[in-house]
């Protein structure tokens, strides 16, 4: 193409005058015309600045790739996936979160029981038992702005939708909650906010992060027994709540922004929990029940996944970090290293498994299991990149990017 080929599609102009904070104006414009490539102009009147919180464009077309098919086909990515026993027969049950919107719960042979459908992309799934009597609801949100709650036949329940904020509400975070009434989930969206939701659906609180949510853990800070949760966003402060949702403290990064991963446990034995944020800027940031830095860790690359296990049998855990830098380490409570282990490959997932035991799958399609000294004992493969990483028992669950799911069993 060449300046010959551009043409406007819209120009519009704004007289009003906005405040600089608060809800988002949404402005509509029908693009009438087709084109491979759009540039977007934003002129600011003389004394005014513009502030674009979101973009999206809308369009049809036989090079998009956008597929809603009835179960999903091969090709849809699977992005989410849980393992649980959801009905408390003793079974593994398997769902899986699919971009064409499908939500698949398989039994523990892979045989499709039911499908669920949420419309759209589905980018975090949780197993809650809200009345604590051992029978899962099936959580799920994404690309749709809503929260789904589905009984584990896969009827109904409800659907909470997210509001529009700051952005609208792509959910990328679900995290149960245990309260004095039971769990709750915690919802994590792109619209700045957290929003706790009851066993019905219903709204109980939400929390203003600032940008867009990254990630959520569940620790006892203080030590009286009860929970209180770590939120993390893309930005550059991640917050303590309690149960209602009031702020207990803010930690600002030491480095750049974003937390992908957070983590609790108790490493010095005073009862309180400390919180570890693993971030895109490759450090690991501990910090103390009152939110106060304790030390840092640099991965080397981006941190992908970060859990704390205790692995040599003395009673106090160790951080576990994966990182894009092909390592995963371990640290002892002082952010010194343990052990360190490449695998050759940028690790994209982390999770625990018995033994101690460690599942890690990497960007090349590997799946390993660490020993707790770093060895590896096992490895598997997928076809595809992985994009989700459970586990229940002995048993991995993989899924990748180009429509496949696997279980792995330890024997």
């Amino acid at each position: 193409s060449g300046p010959d080929d551009l043409k406007p599609l819209v120009d519009q102009r704004d007289e009003k005058t906005h405040p600089s904070w608060g809800t988002p104006v949404r402005h509509d414009l029908p693009l009438a015309g087709s084109a491979r490539h759009l540039r977007l102009i934003l002129t600011p009147r003389p004394g005014t600045g513009v502030y674009l919180a979101e973009l999206q464009v809308l369009a049809k077309g036989a090079w998009l790739d956008q597929r809603r098919l009835a179960g999903g086909k091969p090709g849809d990515p699977y992005l989410c996936a849980v393992l649980d026993d959801l009905d408390g027969d003793g079974r593994d049950d398997i769902v899986l979160g699919s971009s064409s919107g499908a939500l698949l719960r398989l039994d523990d042979q892979g045989k499709p029981v039911v499908r669920m459908d949420c419309r759209r992309a589905v980018r975090a799934l949780a197993a809650v038992d809200f009345a604590g009597n051992g029978t899962r609801t099936l959580v799920a949100g994404g690309d749709d702005a809503c929260v789904f709650g589905f009984a584990p036949d896969g009827k109904a329940l409800w659907e909470y939708p997210i509001p529009v904020y700051k952005k609208r509400g792509v959910v990328r975070v679900l995290t149960p909650m245990q309260t004095a009434k039971g769990q709750v989930v915690l919802a994590g969206a792109d619209n700045w906010r957290f929003h706790a939701l009851d066993g019905k659906g219903e709204y109980l609180w939400h929390f203003e992060t600032v940008h867009s949510s990254t990630a959520a853990c569940v620790a006892d800070l203080d030590g009286d027994g009860a929970q209180e949760a770590l939120l993390g966003t893309s930005y550059y402060w991640w917050t303590a709540v309690d149960q209602a949702g009031k702020q207990r403290w803010r930690y600002r990064t030491r480095g750049g922004p974003g937390s992908n991963v957070i983590a609790a446990a108790d490493l010095d034995g005073d009862g309180k929990q400390e919180a570890f944020f693993g971030g895109e800027d490759t450090l690991i940031q501990a910090a103390n029940g009152d939110g106060k830095p304790l030390w840092q860790f640099n991965a080397g690359d981006e941190v992908t996944g970060l859990l704390c296990q205790d692995l040599d049998g003395d009673g106090t855990p160790e951080v576990v970090a994966s990182s894009l830098s092909f390592n995963v380490y371990a640290l002892d409570g002082k952010g010194q290293v343990v052990w360190r282990t490449d695998l050759g490959a940028p690790v994209s997932h982390l999770a625990a498994l018995p033994g101690p035991t460690l599942a890690v799958t990497c960007a090349d399609g590997t799946v390993a299991v660490l020993d707790a000294k770093g060895t590896v004992v096992a490895r598997g493969h997928v076809p595809g990149a992985p994009s989700a990483l459970a586990t229940r028992g002995n048993r991995l669950l993989v899924t990748d990017e180009v429509g496949h799911a696997t279980l792995f069993e330890m024997r």
